[in-house]
């Protein structure tokens, strides 16, 4: 017996139940005016990643969408807050006891997506928008 292959939406609901980014994998050119965008991994690759096969100028990069960079950014800035796992698991006479640079290194860590996340535009909500209709049923 043969067995046929999942077709292209049915192939994308089965890889997308795989969960992570696999069965998501878009790839992106990297030059600006090309812009490239396929799945598919090119067999051409340079010390920098996969050739783009459209302008072979360029490598592709892995695309990842607005709202999966900003939870990857909460989730860096989750991990790296001293203060929060240090109030969660430790008790007041093991704080004693850590020490201080391993302190100075998580503060200098959750720096990096605390600046991200400052410039980001999903950290602000605009509250008149949000209650515009609201306000309208008056």
């Amino acid at each position: 017996m043969e067995q046929k292959g999942l077709g292209g939406k049915q192939e994308e609901k089965a890889g997308g139940q795989r969960g992570g980014t696999e069965g998501r994998g878009w790839f992106v050119c990297e030059d600006q005016a090309c812009q490239n965008r396929t799945r598919r991994l090119p067999i051409a690759f340079s010390r920098h990643g996969p050739i783009c096969p459209a302008c072979t100028r360029a490598t592709l990069r892995p695309e990842y969408s607005e709202k999966a960079l900003y939870n990857q950014l909460c989730f860096y800035r989750y991990i790296f807050d001293w203060d929060y796992a240090v109030a969660k698991v430790l008790q007041s006479e093991e704080r004693k006891f850590v020490k201080n640079g391993v302190q100075e290194a998580y503060r200098k860590l959750k720096e990096v997506p605390d600046k991200a996340l400052a410039t980001s535009g999903y950290s602000e909500v605009n509250l008149a928008k949000l209650f515009q209709a609201s306000a309208s049923l008056k």
